[in-house]
């Protein structure tokens, strides 16, 4: 876990959708970064996702990178359409994906609030406690 503690560099990973492929760490303009690793499979990120979608509507300055564990992109691309605000990106393997196992994902959703630099600045565990964080930022 020490490749995501507090204070780190965020792990570099592809981020490729159907317009374009670029990388965690080259994406630019945003003074956050909310790294969310989820899965369309997740009743408990199903709940959590809109609430997050909420809390980051009238925050220009946070961007929410969405990575989803999947087996297969049927759900996940369904699911995504509901958040086009968001950058979503798809861990196929779920579990045993490299970006997954890099991050040490055990359990979904998982938060990572990132600077602009990509440094990790809190890992909140519950939602309450990234609202509360989401919130300080205002």
């Amino acid at each position: 876990y020490k490749n995501t503690s507090v204070g780190t560099l965020a792990p570099d990973f592809e981020i490729s959708s159907t317009e374009s492929t670029t990388t965690l760490h080259n994406l630019e303009g945003s003074e956050y970064y909310l790294l969310v690793f989820w899965s369309s499979g997740c009743g408990h990120c199903l709940n959590e996702l809109p609430k997050v979608n909420a809390l980051v509507s009238n925050m220009s300055n946070i961007r929410v990178v969405a990575f989803g564990l999947e087996d297969n992109p049927m759900d996940w691309t369904e699911e995504i359409k509901k958040y086009p605000g968001f950058t979503h990106t798809i861990g196929l393997g779920k579990w045993d994906n490299p970006t997954v196992k890099t991050y040490g994902i055990a359990a979904t959703p998982m938060y990572f609030l990132l600077s602009k630099d990509k440094i990790i600045m809190s890992k909140p565990y519950a939602f309450e406690d990234l609202e509360v964080l989401i919130n300080n930022l205002k």
